[in-house]
Parts: C-alpha cells; sequence; structure tokens
C-alpha cells in the first residue's frame, strides 16, 4: 500500500482503490507461491494447515477500505 505501518499515517479515499488492488496482488502473488510449495509437502505433518493465510488475514482490511472509500472518510492511525 506504500504506507509506513511504524509510525502514524492515514489512507485517504482517493488512496483506497489503489490500496485494495495492491493487497489483492500480494494475496495472489502469495497463493501461487503457496501452491507449489503445499504440492511438495503432501506427506508433511507441519503443513501450512497451521497458518492463517494472506487471503484472510487481509479481508478485513479490504472491507473497512471499501466501507471509508464508500463513505468518504480517511482511515488514520498511530495518532
Amino acid at each position: 500500500m506504500g504506507k509506513d505501518p511504524s509510525g502514524p499515517g492515514v489512507i485517504q479515499p482517493a488512496e483506497m482503490s489503489g490500496a485494495v488492488k495492491a493487497i489483492r496482488a500480494a494475496v495472489a502473488a502469495d497463493e501461487a507461491r503457496q501452491k507449489p510449495k503445499e504440492e511438495d509437502d503432501t506427506d508433511d505433518a507441519s503443513s501450512s494447515s497451521d497458518t492463517v493465510s494472506l487471503r484472510v488475514r487481509s479481508s478485513p482490511l479490504i472491507e473497512m477500505l471499501q466501507r471509508c472509500e464508500k463513505a468518504g472518510v480517511d482511515i488514520v492511525w498511530g495518532v
């Protein structure tokens, strides 16, 4: 998304559509990397079934971005 998460920040409504696209691209890239790994780990007892995927973790953020864009309000953190 191009934002520094370590300090205060703002995502304005005009930036939210691009942020959603960036997150979805990251999810697609993550899933493409995981697919070959999953095929190799078919007999591995410590497979990624214990982890939460980027798709699942990013879903609430995408929903918040979409709601805030529709409402025309900023998302602010660390202030």
